[in-house]
């Protein structure tokens, strides 16, 4: 009569692959030469190891630093044209606000003027008399409430003017 296993005798199959995988582990362990950290050789082996994976995270660092570099250096662009937009539309900003404000009479403010005999713009100041000419510096967004950002406009101006000429 033939014997019938019982449950309890029948192993799962799930534990083949299992045995099979850390046999591979071990004979991929056992080919390599361990490292005798008492030796000199030993020691010099270990110190290589350490260096290569310094440097490798050395260099993954380089390139992440580089990406970043050019991240940040895009956003203070884009920060700084927001700037100068904001201020050839009369906004003044000021600790995160901006204000935005049509001048009193006698408020000093600077536009830029082309120079047609030089090929080349220039900021010039004037005083806010509500004339129709300072309407329409306003409207344009050529009057600037400070120096500074005319002068900065100028350049940016003059940059693309040059650009156009070579």
């Amino acid at each position: 009569m033939p014997r019938v296993k019982k449950q309890q005798e029948v192993q799962p199959e799930a534990t083949t692959p299992t045995k099979k995988k850390t046999a591979a582990k071990k004979s991929a362990a056992a080919k390599e030469k361990k490292v005798d950290g008492r030796t000199v050789e030993g020691k010099l082996q270990k110190m290589q190891a350490d260096y290569e994976k310094v440097s490798k995270k050395y260099e993954e660092l380089c390139k992440h630093y580089a990406e970043l570099k050019v991240e940040q250096e895009t956003m203070l662009s884009t920060v700084k044209t927001l700037e100068m937009l904001l201020a050839s539309f009369n906004a003044l900003t000021r600790k995160g606000e901006v204000k935005m404000m049509k001048p009193e009479k006698g408020t000093s403010y600077w536009y830029i003027r082309a120079m047609a005999t030089v090929k080349s713009f220039e900021v010039v100041t004037c005083s806010w008399n509500d004339w129709t000419s300072d309407h329409y510096r306003y409207v344009k967004g050529n009057m600037f409430l400070d120096q500074k950002t005319a002068n900065i406009a100028c350049q940016a101006l003059n940059m693309m003017l040059s650009k156009l000429n070579h």
